[in-house]
C-alpha cells in the first residue's frame, strides 16, 4: 500500500468524506437508512438540484446510490388515511350532534378530513 492509498485503493477514488470515514471510523451519514434498507424497508430519494433534469419529488428507489452528493434519501412513509366523522340530527332536535350510535337519525352529516393535513376534503348530507 502506498501513502496515497486507502485500504489498497487509490485515494483519488474516494471523496474527502469517504476517506475520513474510512480512516477515522466515522459512520456513513445514511447509516440508519442503509440498515433499514437492508432490513427490507422501502427507500425514497429526491434530487437536490433541479438542473440535473429531475424533479424535487420523492420517489421509490430500489438500488440507492448512497454516496451521491446530488440525492437525498428517506424511509418511505405510509400515507395517513383520511378520517371520517359523523354528525347526526334527530327530528325532535334542532341541532347537529356527534354520532353516539343512539337511535336512527333523520339526517347524517359525513365529514371526511385529509389524514395528512386534517383539512376537510368533503362533506355529505344523507337522509
Amino acid at each position: 500500500m502506498t501513502s496515497n492509498s486507502v485500504f489498497g485503493y487509490k485515494a483519488d477514488y474516494f471523496t474527502l468524506e469517504e476517506r475520513d470515514r474510512c480512516l477515522l471510523g466515522k459512520p456513513h451519514k445514511y447509516t440508519d437508512l442503509i440498515k433499514a434498507w437492508a432490513d427490507g424497508k422501502q427507500i425514497e430519494q429526491k434530487t437536490k438540484h433541479s438542473h440535473l433534469g429531475s424533479s424535487y419529488e420523492w420517489h421509490d428507489v430500489f438500488n440507492p446510490n448512497w454516496n451521491s452528493n446530488n440525492l437525498e434519501f428517506r424511509i418511505k412513509t405510509l400515507p395517513i388515511p383520511d378520517k371520517k366523522s359523523y354528525l347526526v340530527k334527530y327530528s325532535n332536535e334542532n341541532y347537529w350532534v356527534e354520532s353516539a350510535g343512539y337511535g336512527l337519525p333523520d339526517e347524517v352529516l359525513t365529514i371526511i378530513r385529509d389524514g395528512e393535513t386534517g383539512k376537510i376534503k368533503s362533506v355529505e348530507v344523507s337522509k
